[in-house]
Parts: structure tokens; sequence; C-alpha cells
């Protein structure tokens, strides 16, 4: 009975589980007995028994006997037991033995049983020794080893205390349950009464007809009260067996993680580590002379790192494979890798791209990828020589550097040399015309490189036409990428005219080109009559022609072709049988011409890609694409983004959905379907089994929405990546999402957009839940994206538990939250333990120094986070103070975002401290932070010493000229340092700037910038001393410094040698003739300079004539800007002398500098013969008719011009009857400023006439002239079919309702226009109601100005009511229309349902009241 008692009372414990803190306190005790006390015992009983026995043995006792010895009379003790002694003395022998040892464990010396002890001890003295010796053994050493192991053991378990709480109390709550509520034997009536209701639900289930079962659903409002109870005991008893399941595995690894996690931070301490800490360079050395494969993406090696890398390179015979993209690595550094694979005479492949892959096994191919460093033209020189004389290498890879022209040049002129190369990608390298043209020489008589990537960057049509050329010649080119450049429709004239005849080419993409209608058409007809890229077959019965058929991929998005543009592509691609990707964003088609789109799409039997976002589709488009959708059985991936297809729209996509069984990525963003399309959205998905990836971010989604996708996902197999941003999701959308990725989903979600919703405390608990035990989710999420929602310390804390048991979760984003000091509590326990966790961002959090507290601690012991985002809270100097004790021990950490924190000068004392020794961080963003002079000396101390730091960010600091002094000191010996921001601070030093790179002595400076500057002469000296000997700068801004003409005379000492600057900005600078006297030994020597700002200088005739001479012989000059300043006539006869032969400049800015008619002629004389210039403003120079006549020539004959800036001159009707003429025929103007030049109906008419036939015209300005009615309505004939139009301003005119009226009119079906500004005209009434009919349909416009006019309540209340249901227009601005208060607030009710409309109506704030 006494031991029954016990175990009840030990049984009781048991119930201490439920307690969050008494729960994980059993768990210790558990624990400690397990492994501590077992383990220990055994240990000290050794050492027990053999001091006991020893020392007992020699005391006299009781029990011993003398054993006379007859050979020397002497006398031996001996402890025995009397023969005859009853079992009970034995025991008591053995007893007063363990009693004897057991006391001197705890430090009891002294005898306590003296009893047991003969007073005549011989050994007495002897073993109280021994026992001191025991008792410091026993008692200093063994215990003290104990309390150790408890301690660590305690530790352990109190780091997984919460998840231990939850699985104690699981399983208490689940035996509790399943144990009835009368005892022994009562519990018979309880069992009896479980059995009856078991019986009645199994025969209401079989009453339930088949087609009832089948569409049973989870509870629903809907669901009878019945069927809820048995929906409910189902999902209630899968749920717990289910947690069951994940708790009795949990307990089976919960305390075997240690070994794991020893050997995964082995692993995943990797290259990085390696590469960052220089102290382990000869283990990185052996162990990198053994890899076959080496991944070092974004590893900020930087120079040092790649010196090192060379060494290994020159002496390693293993290794093939090595990525070294975005790693800061410098000319010096390609130079060190250069310099090694020239000297190496084994195989090497230096990529990231598993495109050649398959063919390592015979070390043969060598793939170069230097993407996205610090490299320019000098380090292209390096890469060239090794080109030139390396056998093997087939694939290089500069993209995102800035090679410039230079560099393309040195590229050119090894690759006839070259036999293996066959890819260079060169994407966004500021390489113009003239490298173009280089690389043009170069295909010329090269015979291996089958691809050429020339994506963003500057080429124009000059550049394309070399390149054409080559194509001409060229026998093995097959993929050509010019995106992202200016190529126009004369660029796309010069290929199309090349295509006629290719035979080898099959990618072309020219998206973002700035191509119109008229170069899609050239473009088109060669497509369709080449020899290469299509199929055409003639309409004959018995035979086809059929041409080779080579071309996958064709891009021309953001190109504006419209539906006509479209049309011509549409015939020249019917036939075709290759084609795989087409993108047709951004290119305004719209229903029309969506019909032939669709059976096109459908004739092309291989394609795989379509984009079609951003054009106007709406629903109607959308379902003349359906039924081709619906069949396709090749489009895997769909691009609809903003089409305002809506609900019906998304209802078509979801009947074409049903039946299609390739698409596996499906883009529905920005389409306003909200809950009616989403339903028909998720039946389709019930049914679809191939979509893996969807967005459906931006449509209005509220909870209902999500309650639909979640029952969509009991039938759904297949999605895993989610997004859901910017819709109106609240927890209840949370709970129904989480509820069905736990029950339903049989995929594992990997990312999952919830952000910019409405997701609370409850909401993300909900998440978590499943996030955490899900058994799928738990394996493969990656991302988790919930900033901008409701979550506070609570949901934080549901949060943390999925850090703390998700293995694969690599990046968690709740910035803008309300999670707080306690919230980053949890978080900071929880990814302190995390093994996979690199991105956390938490800005807007409203943390303070006792979060940054907790954090810090975490900080320390963290193996894997990377990057941090703690901006815009209010950690002060108290919470830096902390996070840089953190930092200190942290050897992950590589970004650290600190944006607005007010930490001061103290905060960056601390975090000055922190990097001295670091050497990891390489991104420290410290904008608006107040650190002022003092804060940037501890700053600049430490960038002394440190060899990371790649970006910092200054921004906003109130910074000093001293600052900036402490900054420039720390330059000069930084070695990695190459981005620095320090816009909007007080220094009047040079030290405000933009993307900075200065190793020693400034020699990697890449921008400088000194806007807003004084003192200029003496800083612009400063500045020459540093970066006299640059030899990378490309950028340099000195605009409003005040450095006068003797800061210009050292800036021209310092860069007269200068081979790489390409921008000079010296603007507002006040450096007069004699300044551009000394800006000339620049601009003689240099070959590089592409663009020149000295508006607002002072510059007279004198000055114009120095320039003039040194820009004769300039061969590289794109851009020249003298704006403001006074150069007269004589000085635009002197520019003009020197532009007469140029061949190279592109943008002219001669405003408001008095050339008048005189200086217009010399300049039009110069101009005649101009084949390059795009844009030319003279504005602001009183030329009159006179000057404008001698423009016509000029204006007749061009092909180039782009843009032209006449506005605030004198043209009358006399100067734009001269501009007509001269306009009348010009196929390639697009912009045309006419603003404030007396311009009434007379010249309207002449200005209509000439561009009654244009095709090309985008932008119209005609503000603050005198046009009428009449004027306007010229205006409206020409325009009527106009299909290019995009913005037209007739502000300040003097246009009444006949003029509005007639405006109207030619808009009407107007599938281009998007802004039409009216304000301050003469409309009332009658114009607004004439306006509102003709727009009420229309489905581009998207501003209009009304403001300043006469159109009276129930002009407004018209408009209103026309643009109700309108979905296109952003902006309406009525405002001074003389509208009452009530009319307004009619307008608002009327309005209020379109919520894309931006609308200005009251006139001012007294006018809400």
């Amino acid at each position: 009975m006494s031991i029954d008692c016990v175990i009840w009372y030990i049984r009781i414990l048991y119930l201490f589980a439920a307690s969050r803190i008494l729960g994980p306190k059993l768990t210790m005790i558990y624990e400690m007995m397990k492994d501590a006390i077992v383990i220990f015992i055994c240990f000290i009983l050794i050492i027990l028994f053999g001091f006991s026995v020893a020392s007992w043995s020699l005391l006299t006792t009781k029990e011993q006997v003398i054993w006379p010895n007859s050979t020397n009379e002497s006398f031996s003790n001996a402890t025995v037991v009397v023969q005859g002694a009853d079992v009970s003395s034995s025991w008591q022998l053995l007893r007063d033995v363990f009693n004897w040892g057991i006391w001197k464990v705890f430090g009891q010396v002294a005898e306590p049983y003296n009893d047991a002890v003969s007073e005549n001890d011989a050994y007495g003295t002897f073993v109280f020794l021994f026992s001191i010796g025991f008792t410091v053994i026993s008692n200093v050493l063994l215990l003290n080893v104990l309390i150790a192991m408890f301690n660590e053991k305690i530790q352990r378990v109190q780091e997984k205390s919460n998840e231990l709480w939850r699985h104690q109390r699981f399983w208490l709550i689940y035996e509790i349950k399943d144990k009835t509520v009368l005892p022994p034997p009562l519990n018979t009536l309880c069992y009896l009464g479980q059995f009856i209701k078991y019986i009645y639900c199994r025969c209401k289930r079989l009453w339930k007809s088949p087609p009832q079962r089948q569409h049973t659903k989870k509870p629903t409002e809907q669901n009878s009260s019945a069927d809820i109870d048995i929906i409910l005991s189902s999902v209630d008893t899968r749920q717990t067996n289910r947690e069951k399941a994940i708790a009795a595995s949990y307990w089976e690894r919960i305390f075997q993680e240690e070994k794991q996690n020893k050997t995964l931070n082995k692993e995943n301490d990797g290259m990085d580590k390696r590469m960052q800490n220089y102290d382990h360079q000869q283990s990185f050395h052996e162990t990198l002379q053994t890899q076959k494969q080496l991944e070092l993406s974004d590893k900020q090696i930087g120079d040092k790192g790649a010196q090192q890398l060379a060494d290994i390179i020159r002496k390693t015979t293993t290794l093939t494979q090595l990525d070294l993209s975005k790693n800061l690595i410098s000319d010096q550094g390609v130079q060190y890798l250069t310099d090694a694979l020239l000297n190496n005479k084994v195989n090497l492949i230096l990529t990231s791209s598993p495109f050649h892959i398959s063919r390592l096994s015979h070390q043969t191919i060598i793939t170069l990828d230097l993407a996205a460093n610090n490299i320019r033209a000098q380090g292209v020189q390096y890469v060239a020589d090794v080109c030139r004389n390396n056998k093997i290498l087939t694939n290089i890879n500069l993209s995102n550097n800035q090679i410039g022209d230079n560099g393309a040049q040195h590229l050119a002129d090894v690759i006839p040399y070259n036999t293996t190369l066959t890819t260079l990608k060169l994407e966004n390298n500021q390489i113009g015309d003239h490298g173009a043209e280089s690389l043009a020489n170069a295909l010329r008589h090269d015979t291996t490189l089958t691809t050429i990537s020339l994506a963003v960057n500057n080429i124009e049509a000059q550049g394309v036409r070399h390149l054409a050329q080559a194509l001409s010649n060229n026998t093995t080119l097959t993929v050509l990428k010019l995106s992202s450049n200016k190529i126009g429709d004369q660029g796309a004239h010069y290929l199309a005219d090349i295509l006629r005849n290719n035979t080898t080419l099959t990618a072309l993409n020219l998206s973002s080109n700035e191509i119109g209608y008229d170069g899609v058409e050239h473009l088109a007809d060669a497509v369709k009559n080449s020899k290469v890229n299509f199929a055409f077959s003639y309409f004959c019965p018995h035979a086809s022609v059929r041409f080779s058929q080579i071309i996958t991929t064709l891009d021309i998005g953001s190109n504006g072709i419209g539906d006509e543009g479209v049309q011509h592509l549409i015939n020249a691609l019917k036939n075709n049988k290759t084609l795989t990707t087409i993108n047709l964003s951004s290119n305004q088609i719209g229903v029309t011409t969506t019909k032939d789109l669709a059976q096109t799409i459908g004739y092309t039997t291989t394609l795989t890609q379509l984009d079609l976002s951003y054009n106007q589709l709406e629903a109607d488009g959308i379902q003349e694409l359906a039924p081709t959708l619906r069949l396709n059985t090749t489009l895997t991936t769909l691009i609809l983004s903003s089409n305002r297809i809506g609900h019906t729209g998304a209802q078509h996509i979801a009947y074409a959905l049903r039946t299609n069984k390739a698409i596996t990525t499906l883009d529905l963003s920005k389409n306003r379907i909200a809950n009616a399309g989403m339903k028909h959205v998720a039946e389709a998905l019930q049914i679809n089994n191939t979509l893996m990836i969807i967005d459906l971010s931006n449509n209005q989604i509220g909870d209902t929405g999500i309650e639909y996708l979640a029952d969509a996902f009991e039938y759904n197999s297949t999605l895993n990546n989610i997004n859901l941003r910017f819709n109106k999701i609240r927890d209840q959308g949370a709970h129904f999402l989480a509820y069905a990725l736990m029950n339903y989903m049989d995929v594992g979600v990997t990312k999952l957009y919830l952000g910019y919703n409405r997701i609370g405390d409850r909401g993300a608990h909900d998440l978590a839940d499943v996030l955490q035990f899900d058994a799928f989710a738990l394996q493969t999420l990656t991302k988790l994206e919930l900033r901008d929602n409701e979550i506070r310390a609570e949901g934080a804390l549901y949060l943390a538990d999925i850090i703390n048991n998700n293995t694969t979760l690599v990046e968690l984003d709740l910035n803008d939250n309300d999670i707080r000091d306690q919230g980053l509590k949890y978080l900071a326990g929880a990814f302190r333990k995390s093994k996979a966790l690199t991105t956390l961002s938490l800005a807007g959090n409203k943390i303070e120094d006792q979060g940054m507290y907790h954090l810090a601690n975490a900080f320390q012991n963290t193996t894997t986070l990377t990057a941090l985002d703690l901006g815009r809270n209010k950690i002060g100097n108290l919470g830096i103070k902390y996070l840089a004790d953190g930092f200190r021990k942290n050897k992950a950490l590589i970004k650290l975002k600190l944006v607005s924190n007010e930490i001061g000068a103290e905060g960056a004392q601390h975090l000055g401290k922190a990097l001295e020794n670091n050497n990891t961080l390489a991104e420290l963003d410290l904008t608006v932070n107040k650190i002022g002079d003092e804060g940037v000396q501890y700053l600049a101390n430490a960038f002394k010493n440190n060899n990371t730091l790649a970006n910092l960010d200054l921004y906003g600091n109130e910074i000093g000229d001293q600052g900036a002094q402490h900054l420039a000191d720390a330059f000069r010996n930084n070695t990695t340092l190459n981005q620095l921001y320090l816009e909007d601070n007080e220094t009047s030093d040079e030290e405000q700037h933009r993307e900075t790179d200065v190793p020693s002595s400034g020699k990697t400076l890449i921008t400088f910038d000194l806007k807003d500057e004084e003192k200029g002469a003496e800083r612009a000296h400063y500045l020459a001393d540093i970066f006299a000997n640059n030899e990378t700068l490309n950028t340099l801004n000195l605009e409003n410094d005040n450095i006068g003409s003797q800061g210009t005379q050292h800036l021209a000492n310092a860069f007269q040698n200068n081979k790489t600057l390409t921008t000079l900005n010296l603007a507002s600078n006040a450096i007069g003739d004699e300044g551009v006297q000394h800006l000339t030994k620049i601009l003689e020597n240099n070959n590089t300079l592409t663009t020149l700002n000295l508006a607002k200088n002072g510059i007279d005739a004198k000055g114009a004539e120095h320039l003039a001479k040194a820009l004769e012989g300039n061969k590289t000059l794109i851009t020249l800007n003298l704006s403001s300043n006074e150069i007269g006539t004589e000085g635009a006869q002197h520019l003009a002398k020197a532009l007469e032969n140029n061949n190279t400049l592109t943008e002219l800015d001669l405003a408001n500098n008095n050339i008048y008619n005189e200086g217009t002629q010399h300049l039009a004389k110069a101009l005649e013969t101009n084949n390059t210039l795009t844009a030319l403003n003279l504005a602001r120079n009183e030329i009159g008719a006179e000057g404008i006549e001698q423009l016509t020539s000029f204006l007749r004959n061009n092909t180039t011009l782009v843009t032209l800036n006449l506005k605030h001159n004198k043209l009358e009707v006399d100067g734009v009857k001269h501009l007509a003429v001269g306009l009348e025929n010009n196929n390639t103007l697009i912009t045309l400023d006419l603003v404030s030049n007396t311009i009434d109906d007379e010249a309207t008419l002449h200005l209509a006439a000439a561009l009654l036939n244009n095709n090309t015209l985008v932008t119209l300005l005609l503000r603050y002239n005198k046009i009428g009615d009449k004027g306007a309505e010229y205006l409206a004939i020409a325009f009527r079919n106009n299909t290019t139009l995009h913005k037209l301003d007739l502000t300040r005119n003097q246009i009444g309702d006949q003029g509005a009226q007639d405006l109207a009119t030619a808009f009407r079906d107007n599938k281009t226009l998007a802004y039409l500004g009216l304000d301050g005209n003469k409309i009332k009434q009658q114009g607004a109601q004439h306006l509102a009919a003709a727009f009420e349909n229309n489905k581009t416009l998207t501003f209009l100005d009304l403001a300043g006019n006469e159109i009276g309540d129930q002009g407004a209340q018209d408009l209103a009511a026309a643009f109700r249901n309108n979905t296109t227009l952003t902006t309406l601005d009525l405002r001074r229309n003389e509208i009452g208060k009530v009319s307004k607030h009619h307008v608002m009710q009327t309005l209020r349902e379109n919520t894309t409309l931006k609308l200005f109506l009251w006139d001012d704030v007294e006018d809400l009241d």
C-alpha cells in the first residue's frame, strides 16, 4: 500500500504537464535522471567502494582478530566475519563499509561511527589523510561535474520548453479525452453509451446517398446541424490521429537533434566562411584543391578573395566548376584570376548555369561567369588576353558590369582569333553604338559564336545597323538579344532587311526598344517572306511551300505596337511550327485583335510561353482566347496580368483550365477578379491537376474568395506556389487557407505570399499551426511573406514555432506589422536554434532597445542568418549597443539594415567598434539616423581595418565637412568599400555622392556626386588630389558646387589623361569661358566621355569657341547640355562648325541661350546632313519664323530626330507654317513641344495639315497658346484616325463647347490616347456632356484634366455618370468649375465605387467643410 501511495503521488506530477512553466521542468527531471544520474552513479560508486573497502580494512574494529606470526613472533590484524554469526551480521558489515565512504562524498571527514572503530586504530592518521583526498575528488570534482551536466541539460530543455509544453499538453489532453467520467466499475455505463452512439452514426451514414457523401465538404454555415456534428467528428478524429503521429515522431527525435545539428553545421559552414575568414586560408586551400564543384555566387569575396582563388587555380588538378558572380570583384581581382587561368593547364568551369553540365566528363568546356561584379574596360582587357590564348573557352558572361564601349572593343579584338567561344553575354554594360560597331566587325569574321546578348545597353539604330550588316556575313549566330535598348523603327528596319536572307538566326529579342507600328510592319514583312524564320503556305490545294523553320522566341514587349502592329505579326506567324515563346506585353492589344491572335496561337503547336500582360484584353478578349487555351496541349506559362478581365474574364479562364492539361504557371494579378472571379477559378482548380504556380495578387479577393480557393485544395494535388499579395484577406481567410493546407494538400507549398493583407494574430496562429506540423509544408516551405498585415506579439509567438520546427524556411518577411519588443523576444529565441533561416525582415515593427537585447543574445549563436532588416523601428543608441555586442561574435551576417532608428553618434560608436573585427558584413544601411560628424568619425576608423564591407548608406545623417573629411581619409586605405551613399547631408566637401568604389588612393571610384555644395574651388582641389591617379571613375557630378574656373582647372589637371570618364556634370558652377578653356584638356585627350553638362555656367561666345575646338575631333560625345548660358549667335556659329562633321551626338540642349534667328541658321546648316541627332532643345531662344524657316531643310531630310523642343519662342503663324513644311513627311518625330508660342487657329491649321498623315507622334504639347474652337476642329480632323498619339496637352487655350465637341468626336473610338489636358479653357456644360459621351466606353484614357473651366453642376454629374464604371481612368480633375457643394457630394457618391479613380474636386480646404 505504501508503494502504491508513492506511485500515486508521482502520477499526480503528470498533471503538471498542462502548465507552461512546470511542464518542461518534468522533462528536465526525467532527462537528468535518465542521462546524468545513471552515468554519474556508476562513475562515483567505483571510486566510493574503492575508497571504503581500502580504508575500512586499515581500521581496527570490533570484528578484527589478531594473527600471530610464529616465525618472527609478530602480529597481524584482519577484519573477519566471526564464524557462527547470523546473516544480519554480514549485511551489517557491508552497510558499515558503505556508510564509511558515502558521507565523505558530502565532506564529512570526521568519524560519524565511533562505535564501529576501536580506539587502538593503528592506521588512523593515514586513513584520515586518505579521507581528505577522497573528499576533494568526490566533492570538489565529481559533484561539480554533475552540476555542470545538470546545467547543460536544463539549458537544452529550456530552449525547447515551448515545444515540450505543447506536446506534453497534447498527450495529457489526448489521454484524458479517452477516459470516462465515471470511475470503474461504473465506467461500464459510459462505454455502453459510446457503443450506442457509434451504431447510430454508422446507420445514419449508410442511409445517406452516395452523391451526398461524395460532395460532403468541411463545415460551413450552410450545413445542417447533424451534418456538422458528423463532419466535425470526422475532422476531429483525423486531426487527433494526425497530431498523435506527429507527437510520437517528435518525442523519438527531440533529444537526438544535437548529433544531427553538429553534422549539419559542418556542412552549412561551407566555403563562404572559409572565404571570409582569412585566418583559415591554409585549410581552405587544401579543401579546394580536391573540390570538383564550388559555388561562390554572392559571397562578397572581393579582390582579396579572388587573389586567394587565383593561387588555388594555379595548383588545382580537380576543380571543374566555379561560380564567381555577384562578388564585388574589380579589375584587379580579374587580373589575379586571368593570370591564374593563363598559367593553369587543367580544365576549369566558372559558371552558375547547368547548361553544359552534361559535357563535364570530357573536361573540355570552360565557362567564365563574372556577372554582376565591378569590372570595367581594363578588366575586360585581361579577360580578352585569356580568350586570345585559350583553346577551350566556350562561354563568357560579363553581364551587369560597366565595361562600356572600350571593353566591347577589347573583346572584339580577340573574337576573330578565338576558335571555341560560342556564347557571349554582355547585358547591362553601358555599351553604345561604338561598342556595337566593334562587336559587329568581329562577328563578320567569327565562325564559332552562336549566342550574343546585348540587352539593357545604350544601342541605337546606328549600332543595330552595324550588327545587321555583320549578320549578312555571319553563318553561325543563332541567338541575338537586343531587348531594352533604343533601336526604334529605324533599327527594326535595318534588322528586317537582313532577316529576309539570314539562314541561321533562331531567336531574336527586341522587347522594350521603342519600336512602333512602322518598325513592326517591316519586321513582320521580313518574317513572312524570310527563308529563315517561319513557315509560309501558299494557297494551293496540291502543294505547300515551306521554308526553314528555326525561330523559337519572339519578344517585342513594351513597344506599344497596338492592334494594327499585332495584326502584321499574326499574318506572319499564322503557319509557324517552331515558335515556343511569345512576349506581347504592354502593346495596347485590344479585343478586336485577340480573336485573330487566338487563332494564330491555335495554329502554333509548339508554343510554351505566352505573355499578354498590361494590355486591354478585358473579359471579351479572354472569351475569345479561352476556347484556344482549352484545347491547347503545349502552353505551360500564361501571363495575363493587368488586363482588367474582372470576374467575367476569370470565368472564361476557368472554363479553359477545366480541360487544359498543360499550363503550369498562371498569372492573373491586377485583374480585379474579386470573390466572384475567385469562385470560378477555384472550381476549375478542383479539376485541373497540372497548375503549379498561380499569381492572384492585387485582385480584391476577400475571405470568401479564399474559402473558395481552400475548397479547391481538397481535390488539387499540384499547386505549390501561391501569391495572394495586395488583397483583402483577414484572419478568417487565413484560417480557411491553413485548414486546407493541413487537411487537403498533397503537395508541399514552397512559397507563400500573403503580404499587404489584413491578417492578424489569429490568422498567424492558424498558419503557424499548419506550417509547424504539416508534413509536406514542413519539408518544402522556403519563403513566407506576411509584410504589412496586422500581426502583433502574440502572432509573433506562433510564427516563432515555424522557425523552431521548420527545417526548410529560408526567408521570413514580417515588415510593417506591430510585433514590438515582446514579439521580437519570441522570434529571437526561435531563430537562435534555426538551421535554415537566412533572411529575416522586421522593419516598421516598433521595436525598441529591450527587443534588441533579446535579439543580441540570440545573435551570438545563430549560424545561418545572413540578412537582417530592422529599419524604421525605435532602436536608439542603447539598442544598437546590444546589437553591436552580439554582432561581434556573429560569423554569418552579410546584410544589415538599420534605416531610421535614431541611433545617433553614440550608436555609431558601438557599431564602429563591432565592425573593426567583423569579417562577414558586406552591406550596412544607416539611412536617416542623425549620426553626424562624430558618429561618422567612429565609423571611418572602423573602415580603415574592415576588409569585407562593400556597401554603406549614410543618406540623411546631418554629416558636415568634418565628417566628410573622416570618410575621405578612411577611403584611402580601405580596399573593399565600393558603394557609399551620402545624399541629403550637410557636407560641402566631396563626399556627397552616389556609388563610390574607393580602394587605396581612390583607384576604383565608380561615381561621385557633389550636389548642393559650397566652397567649390577648394573642394575641387581636394577632390583632384584624391583621384588624380584614378583608373575607373566613369561619372563625376559637381552640380551647383561653385567650383569656378579655378576649381575647373584643378579637375582638368587631374583628369586630363583619364581614360574611363563617361559622364561629367558641372552645371551651375560659374566656370565661365576660362573654365571651359581648362576643360578642353580633358576633352582633347579623352576618348570615352559621352555626356557633358555645362548648363548655367555663364559661358558666352568665347567659351563656346573653346568648347567647339575641343569637340571637332571628338568621336564619343553623345549628350551635350549648354542650356541657360549666354553663347548667343556667335557661340552658336562656333558650335555649328564643330558639329558639321560630328556623327555621334544624339542629344543637344541649347535652351535659353539667346541664339535668335541668326544662330538658328548656323545650327541648321550644320545639322542639315546629320543622321544621328535624336533630341534637339531650342526653347527660350526668341526664335521666330525666320529661324524656323532655316530649320525646315534639316527637319525635312532628317530620319532620326524623335524629340523637338521649341517652347517659349515666337513662332506665331508664319513660324508654324515653316515648321509644318518640315514635318509634313516626317516619320520619326515622337515628341513635339510648342508650349507658349502664340499659336492661334490659323497656325493650328498648318500644324494639323502636317500631322494629318503622321503615324509616329506620341506627345504633342500646345499649352499656353491661343487655340480656339476652330483650331480644336483642325486638330480633331488631324487626329481622327490617328493610332499613335498618347498625350495631347491643350491647357490654357481658348477652346469652348464646340471645340470640346469636335475633340470628343475625334477621340470617341480612339484606342491610344491616354492623356488629355484641357485645363483653363472655356468649356461649359454642353462641352462636358460631349466629352462624357465620347469617353464613357473608352478603354485607354487614364488622365483627364478639365480644371478651370465652366462645366457647372450638370456637366460634373454627366462626367461622373460616364466614368462610374470606367476601369481605366485613374485621374479626373474638375476643380475650379463652378460646381456647387451639393453637386460635388453627388459626384463623389456616384464615383464612390470606382476604386481606381483619383478625383480632384474640391477647390480648397475650406470647401470641404
